[in-house]
């Protein structure tokens, strides 16, 4: 998700959107997703997993500044 104004963004080094992507929930409220910042379903399942187990934040996640 897109950083504030003076804050460093970090999106999944391994992200699979190529493009801003949004999202509407209900509502309609808009989500703007910077490229880079989806994961396939089944890999967020296994960092979801691996954060319930351990409580900490996933290990398996490299994460790369967004650029400015």
């Amino acid at each position: 998700m897109s950083a504030g104004a003076n804050q460093t963004g970090y999106v999944p080094a391994d992200g699979v959107n190529t493009e801003h992507v949004e999202y509407y929930f209900a509502g309609g409220y808009v989500c703007p997703m910077d490229p880079g910042a989806e994961l396939p379903i089944s890999r967020v399942y296994d960092l979801v997993g691996e954060y319930v187990q351990t409580g900490e934040r996933p290990a398996g996640v490299e994460w790369v500044e967004l650029p400015a």
